[in-house]
């Protein structure tokens, strides 16, 4: 493995190269650092057969953390991605993100149609909720403040109880300023990328809980000409991230059929 970094927006952005063969571009969720492609099993798989590139975005990991939501607006946040991938010497790739990460990897997709070979999307929401006048919240003011346990008191407050384990994880590799700047600023964004614009195939994956009784997987992918991939067994968001072993099949065999 090694770790570089290069400048975008005036930003160091942080990425790990691993690997050898065709590229894939790694963008990791909402608050995880580009190790958890790592920690949670998938990169001994994936470098086996490809060159894989996996970005830190801003406010994540290595990269420059911001405490101003401005520097997180869409799709600013995707030309990171783009930077990381001119500095590696990649000029195309497969590009997979989860949650968040999806969101990334499909505005690179739509704004650098030329860039992508192929889009794997897990857990993507269309985020339907982007507003240019969001108001912020208790616990993204907490983040904003660099208080952890105020954020996840507030959260807890609102039905969301992490486990203590995740805590620690947040804690130790997470930063609050980052995570609070990515919400806010993709809610003042207003941004969507443009699905006309993504041609290349695409495999869109879910977590069962992520897609029981919620119509907007099922629309997200008809106006992307595919049909989502439920996961076997039973998982929430997290776990749609967390169980690489079964993930990493229906994302190898896609990746795979490409070739």
């Amino acid at each position: 493995m090694e770790i570089h970094t290069t400048v975008s927006r005036g930003h160091s952005i942080s990425y790990e190269d691993h690997g050898a063969g065709k590229a894939l571009v790694l963008i990791p969720g909402l608050g995880s650092p580009a190790r958890e492609w790592t920690d949670r099993g998938y990169l001994e798989s994936l470098a086996a057969r490809f060159r894989v590139i996996v970005v830190d975005p801003l406010g994540h990991g290595e990269s420059t953390v911001s405490a101003d939501p401005d520097d997180y607006l869409d799709p600013d946040v995707g030309e990171d991605v783009v930077a990381a991938m001119d500095a590696a010497g990649v000029d195309r790739a497969a590009v997979w993100g989860y949650s968040r990460g999806s969101m990334l990897a499909a505005t690179v997709a739509a704004e650098h149609p030329e860039r992508v070979e192929a889009l794997v999307l897990g857990g993507f929401s269309m985020l339907s909720g982007s507003d240019p006048d969001y108001t912020v919240s208790a616990p993204t003011q907490a983040l904003l403040d660099g208080d952890w346990h105020g954020a996840f008191d507030a959260w807890a407050a609102g039905g969301m109880d992490l486990s203590e384990s995740d805590r620690q994880y947040m804690i130790d590799y997470s930063h609050p300023q980052g995570v609070a700047g990515s919400q806010i600023g993709h809610r003042r964004s207003g941004y969507m990328p443009d699905l006309s614009r993504i041609s290349r195939p695409v495999l869109v994956y879910y977590a069962s809980g992520d897609i029981a009784d919620d119509p907007e997987p099922a629309e997200f992918c008809t106006r992307l000409g595919t049909l989502p991939v439920v996961l076997p067994g039973e998982h929430d968001h997290a776990e749609g991230f967390n169980d690489a072993p079964a993930v990493l099949p229906i994302v190898l065999e896609f990746l795979e059929r490409q070739d």
